[in-house]
């Protein structure tokens, strides 16, 4: 079933625009039961779809846009309904269906990938809720039934839905310059009214370190893939025995992402971090070494998707950190 998904996806109509592919694809969802890996925990067999997806015209951003959905939004989802929370489950069997999506908004202006400098509140007055404040990049936020908007709310930072078709909600859509089938919004609200029912009973911050190494394990699947495909695809615009090398590596890393995705299998709560960096960074770097002799300008001007593996992200350069100055202070002991 996963194979007929792949021939649909390398045959959709040329006419379609990159950012109308994942609503035409999205009920086909269900036929291979892609997303119930946010309740059966089969990591393997999701990520060893994407590392497929990462083969194709359209898989990148296709990719991209599952991943947050499972791995991120299907996730709070999931936490939300396994502590009694009614909208959360109504919604995931939903998504789980292929009926509709879930948009997960952390970053916002000035926030630099820490929580600490969210300024998107939730508040209390007279025994009535009201958000107020903004987000600044929700993946699949264009066509999603639901944002979850991650405020601060007294000591914690509270996960709260709000419908897309809320009326006091400002959403500006935005495309980036690659991967444009994973599509992107920005909100704004002031004063928004809540109701309770629309609050999940979690602590964000307890969760989205966890959930962030969990989509960059995702996002290096993708990369795997798509770098065999460059391989390929460029295969006499290197010297032959370094590409021979570098499959290599590729098939190594690839069974070392094979035994992290079964480790989550065995603990879906499992920390991550320890296996973090997964090696893409190493591979893209040695991959630009590998066509030194070709124009690198050109060469993105060919495959703009692969800046989204160049891409530096707030929250992930303060993992590298943190991941240095741990092993610093674990060779100074």
């Amino acid at each position: 079933m996963k194979n007929e998904l792949i021939h649909q996806i390398q045959n959709l109509d040329p006419n379609l625009k990159p950012e109308e592919i994942f609503s035409v694809i999205l009920p086909e969802i269900t036929k291979i039961n892609l997303f119930e890996v946010i309740e059966n925990y089969q990591f393997l067999k999701f990520h060893t779809f994407l590392y497929e997806l990462g083969k194709i015209p359209h898989g990148i951003g296709l990719g991209v846009a599952f991943m947050a959905q499972v791995n991120i939004s299907g996730r709070i989802l999931k936490l939300g309904s396994e502590k009694g929370h009614s909208l959360s489950s109504s919604l995931l069997k939903d998504v789980l269906n292929g009926k509709t999506s879930v948009s997960l908004g952390v970053s916002e202006s000035g926030w630099k990938g820490r929580l600490s400098n969210i300024k998107s509140e939730l508040k209390k007055e007279d025994d009535k809720f009201y958000l107020s404040g903004s987000k600044g990049f929700l993946t699949n936020g264009l066509n999603s039934g639901y944002y979850i908007i991650i405020a601060r709310y007294e000591d914690s930072f509270v996960p709260v839905l709000v419908s897309s078709d809320s009326g006091d909600i400002q959403k500006t859509p935005f495309s980036m310059d690659f991967a444009k089938e994973a599509t992107h919004c920005r909100l704004e609200f002031n004063n928004l009214p809540i109701s309770k029912e629309n609050i999940l009973p979690l602590n964000y911050s307890e969760y989205g370190e966890s959930m962030r190494f969990s989509e960059l394990l995702s996002l290096s699947y993708i990369g795997l893939g798509y770098l065999e495909f460059l391989l390929h695809k460029y295969q006499g615009s290197y010297d032959n025995f370094e590409g021979f090398e570098f499959q290599k590596k590729l098939d190594w890393f690839l069974n070392f992402l094979h035994s992290v995705s079964q480790k989550k299998e065995r603990d879906v709560n499992v920390d991550l971090e320890d296996d973090f960096p997964y090696g893409l960074e190493i591979l893209v770097k040695e991959w630009k070494s590998l066509i030194r002799n070709l124009d690198f300008n050109e060469f993105l001007g060919e495959n703009p998707d692969f800046k989204m593996f160049q891409f530096g992200e707030e929250t992930t350069k303060i993992y590298y950190l943190k991941k240095l100055r741990n092993l610093r202070a674990k060779n100074e002991s």
